[in-house]
């Protein structure tokens, strides 16, 4: 996120990629920002099993983390990973993918992952 690069004394423009308003933080890239509710609404197929207004993004996560079993963790994980990718491929190269693609990427990402990590332990 911009907000951290700053932090790190990196020389970025902190407005939101796609908008050009306010400063883009964790919060508004994974529960704010007006793609990403549409990427969570296609994933849950019209409504959102959690709250987005209001809430930070650390407090959310930890909920979510917190309340979910270990598979529905997993998924959550690489879907932010995925809606983070799609981000930069979008702000960088100008290219988006579909959200079915995005969700897809998630699954196949968790998927070799947990094979690599199966492989891994049977050495």
């Amino acid at each position: 996120m911009k907000e951290n690069l700053m932090r790190r004394g990196i020389n970025v423009d902190p407005s939101r990629a796609k908008c050009g308003a306010e400063t883009e933080t964790a919060s508004y890239i994974f529960l704010e920002c007006q793609n990403t509710l549409n990427e969570w609404v296609q994933k849950f197929h019209g409504s959102l099993p959690f709250e987005t207004a209001n809430i930070d993004y650390s407090a959310w996560l930890k909920k979510i983390l917190s309340t979910c079993n270990t598979e529905v963790c997993e998924i959550y994980v690489m879907d932010l990973w995925s809606i983070w990718f799609n981000r930069n491929k979008t702000t960088y190269q100008n290219d988006c993918n579909t959200h079915e693609k995005i969700w897809n990427e998630a699954r196949g990402l968790l998927k070799n992952t947990k094979q690599q990590c199966f492989q891994e332990d049977k050495k």
